[in-house]
């Protein structure tokens, strides 16, 4: 039986050119990233008039809470997940509504229902409306509920 021929390059421990590429090919491929370009944001940049395609019921108002965190949390949450379909005070009239909804903020309505339906409905959904239960965590349905109450009517 015949041995296995070995290369003398190998059999001397002498580096092959594939090795030697591959070390190069490894030395460049970090070499070929460069820092990307800085760029300082000027007033002029948003001179533009908004597009007209943005859903007003998620632009912020001047009129929402300024002191508790979970406030201002809540009406952020709001306006992403709600106020398209119930409109920014909770009347039912958001751009995406998909037909009559309640007015949240009718004092007749929040005499009439639970915190604890508000937050059930919010979590498993009720024709036509969605379930967010799993997108938004508990405290974020604790918190709807609390901004929900808010909108009644002084």
């Amino acid at each position: 039986m015949l041995a296995p021929s070995i290369s003398p390059n190998r059999a001397l421990g002498r580096p092959t050119l594939l090795s030697h590429a591959i070390c190069a090919l490894a030395l460049l491929a970090g070499c070929g990233e460069a820092e990307a370009p800085t760029q300082v944001w000027t007033p002029d940049d948003h001179a533009q008039p908004p597009r007209q395609d943005v859903d007003p019921a998620r632009i912020p108002r001047a009129a929402e809470p300024t002191g508790d965190p979970t406030a201002r949390a809540a009406a952020a949450l709001w306006r992403v997940s709600c106020a398209s379909c119930h409109g920014v005070a909770g009347h039912g009239d958001g751009p995406q509504a998909p037909g009559p909804l309640p007015d949240l903020a009718d004092p007749r309505w929040q005499a009439e229902i639970t915190d604890e339906r508000i937050a059930d409905v919010i979590r498993n959904g009720r024709a036509p409306m969605p379930a967010f239960g799993e997108t938004i965590v508990d405290a974020g349905i604790d918190a709807l509920v609390v901004h929900v109450r808010s909108l009644a009517a002084p």
